[in-house]
């Protein structure tokens, strides 16, 4: 039998539903924090599993709305995108390594949290903290202004290489089709219409072919398939590409997920994955996309694109972009333009915008429009000790 009481809180826990209303405040506090598709900070389920973990510093904050408990520094290792064994190996195996979130714009209250997270920086500690690429100061300046010589700003991971994450926005088009958003089927049932009506052929074991839900037999292959992939592209970056096993698992299985699948003789060779619903979307900020994208969002046609991936030994069979050409091709049908987004690092932003360009363009019915340059860059720091 579990304990409560009247704050909400049940075993040492604060209850979720109160802890995503104190997150809803904590993010309209942040009133220096410019709009951007890529979120700043804790996502919401970060925010709740940190105001609820007593290895988590926090402060008391007094907002208009009363008060909520405001996260000052979270260990690394509690949030899944930072790769803290690379950090680790560079900056030592027992230095601890915490986020610093950004912090509400109060004076009085981000002076004692400035202190703490100095207290913790001159202990050792080292602190990371992300911002905004083009104007990174408003993130850095309370502590680097404040402690001056006492500090070292450096690149997240160390090194003369800028750590950062690119976020690429664009609209997609059909000539021929006028060019709005309009209500229109899943993906997966305009499909299965245009199969039945013989307009594309099915393919179920070998060629490409679109699937509301991955069974259970083959969700491991994928997951490694996934993983092998993205470990890769991630295990020498600060920042972890990818999702966990257990979300991931949970997309292939959820309708609502675009998945374009090519097998040779049933075996799965390549899959891409577009998501269409934000919530799975934690470093995505939905604001931006409700104040710039809201017709896109109302009808369904916001598309996140998640990537493509292909079995090592199998590459270079064209695969790829077969899978990307059914995805267009069904789109066409849908007859409404869509909104694609995906993130990029440093490493991936020399391909993947040219190579999704370039994929959908030449299947030579639909046309992008601002992939040539991102529309929002995080960077990512560390501030240690100078001594």
């Amino acid at each position: 039998m579990t304990e409560s009481n009247s704050t909400g809180i049940e075993n040492g826990r604060l209850d979720d539903s109160l802890a995503i209303q104190n997150y809803s405040v904590y993010r309209k506090s942040l009133t220096e924090m410019p709009l951007s598709p890529q979120l700043v900070g804790l996502s919401e389920q970060d925010y709740v599993d940190a105001i609820s973990n007593s290895d988590v510093t926090k402060l008391d904050f007094e907002s208009g709305m009363g008060k909520i408990e405001v996260p000052i520094l979270v260990p690394a290792n509690n949030i899944f995108w930072y790769n803290t064994r690379l950090l680790h190996d560079i900056y030592g195996k027992s230095t601890d390594i915490d986020y610093a979130p950004p912090l509400p714009a109060d004076s009085i209250f981000t002076e004692e949290a400035i202190e703490l997270q100095m207290e913790f920086i001159a202990n050792g500690g080292v602190l990371i903290v992300d911002a905004n690429r083009d104007d990174p100061n408003p993130r850095l300046d309370p502590i680097v202004k404040r402690y001056g010589d006492k500090v070292v700003v450096e690149n997240l991971g160390a090194g003369q290489d800028e750590r950062y994450l690119n976020q690429y926005v664009s609209a997609v088009s059909f000539p021929g089709h006028a060019n709005e958003f309009a209500k229109a089927d899943t993906f997966f049932n305009v499909y299965s219409d245009l199969v039945s009506e013989g307009k594309i052929e099915a393919a179920p074991m070998d060629g490409v072919s679109l699937v509301d839900v991955i069974e259970d037999d083959e969700i491991d292959s994928i997951w490694q398939l996934y993983d092998e992939s993205f470990a890769e592209l991630g295990k020498n970056h600060p920042i972890n590409a990818g999702y966990d096993e257990l979300t991931f698992k949970k997309i292939l299985t959820d309708p609502s997920v675009v998945k374009a699948i090519n097998r040779s003789e049933g075996e799965i060779t390549t899959i891409c994955l577009f998501l269409t619903d934000l919530s799975q979307c934690t470093w995505l900020d939905p604001d931006y996309f409700h104040d710039n994208y809201e017709k896109a969002l109302e009808t369904d046609n916001l598309l996140i694109f998640l990537g493509i991936v292909t079995d090592e030994a199998k590459r270079g069979l064209d695969y790829a972009t077969n899978v990307i050409d059914l995805v267009i091709e069904v789109g066409y049908h849908r007859n409404s333009s869509s909104v694609i987004t995906f993130e990029c690092n440093e490493i991936s932003e020399n391909a993947t915008p040219i190579l999704v360009d370039g994929a959908i363009k030449n299947s030579g019915i639909a046309e992008t429009s601002g992939i040539d340059k991102p529309v929002s860059q995080l960077s990512f720091f560390a501030i240690r000790s100078a001594t």
